[in-house]
């Protein structure tokens, strides 16, 4: 098939597929997500996103939509009716299906996936970034349905000719519109702490486990907006432009000038996907 669209246990073409309009997703955005891809049908640090997306599914206190084993036989199974085994897969699940209410339903919740092909971006080209004001709601540590900050904070980096856009609260940087975002300053890896201002995202924490060999200090402390005009290397980093795309055009050095430090070489080749063997490289 060219792509698969499942809900609640049908399979047919995204095109084709329906929701019902009373699924919380239509007027609460009442549900969570997780994504990431496959490559040659072998879904990336799929372990790490089930376990983010489970624990969203705690914090909003969404019944899980079926056990955990079961959502990966699923999932590999959207994966391999689609003709192209390097794709972008993604699911969600949602409260449930009722009349309009903001208290819980008395209903099952339901369960979303798609898969399309997707090929690896080129991870050579450089990537620019744009900066605003992070106006989003204190459950970022949540894969929640709400992303509107998020696109618009995107459409504003495409109007400026930028990849990304970096969040920051006042001067605390936390993180960008679809990535977790690091610097490294004097030898220093620095990036905002793991709380409920900024997602969790498994190639940043594969970045952390990488960098323990290449430097002595890592700091998981927030930071101010301006260390990103004064520091050497910036690191955007999702699984969907995994490796860490390093941004030379932070820091003091002009880009024809600007060279790598072994931190940087490190996390290049942290969180690649690998196109063969049974298990996916880590991570987002």
């Amino acid at each position: 098939m060219e792509n698969i669209g499942y809900y609640n246990g049908k399979f047919d073409l995204i095109e084709k597929m329906t929701v019902p309009m009373n699924d919380r997703a239509m007027y609460f955005g009442d549900g969570v997500y997780d994504a990431t891809y496959s490559v040659n049908r072998t879904i990336f640090a799929l372990e790490d996103h089930l376990d983010r997306f489970y624990n969203s599914c705690r914090l909003l206190e969404i019944p899980a939509p079926m056990p955990r084993e079961e959502l990966k036989k699923t999932l590999y199974e959207c994966v391999n009716k689609v003709d192209d085994p390097n794709q972008f897969v993604y699911w969600e699940a949602t409260r449930g299906t009722g009349i309009r209410n903001h208290v819980f339903p008395d209903s099952p919740s339901n369960l979303l996936i798609y898969t399309r092909p997707c090929p690896m971006k080129d991870l050579s080209l450089r990537y620019k970034l744009a900066t605003m004001e992070d106006k989003r709601f204190y459950y970022c540590n949540v894969k929640t349905l709400n992303l509107i900050p998020s696109v618009l904070a995107s459409q504003r980096a495409l109007e400026k000719g930028c990849d990304e856009t970096v969040f920051h609260r006042g001067d605390l940087v936390t993180e960008c519109a679809h990535s977790n975002v690091s610097i490294i300053k004097d030898g220093k890896f620095i990036t905002h702490q793991l709380d409920c201002l900024v997602t969790c995202g498994n190639v940043y924490t594969g970045c952390l486990v990488a960098l323990r060999t290449a430097l002595t200090h890592i700091y998981t402390l927030t930071f101010q907006k301006v260390f990103t005009l004064c520091c050497r290397e910036g690191f955007p980093s999702r699984t969907c432009s995994s490796p860490p795309r390093p941004v030379p055009g932070w820091g003091t050095r002009p880009r024809s000038t600007h060279r790598r430090s072994r931190a940087c070489s490190r996390l290049r080749s942290c969180g690649r996907p690998r196109a063969t063997g049974s298990r996916a490289n880590r991570r987002r």
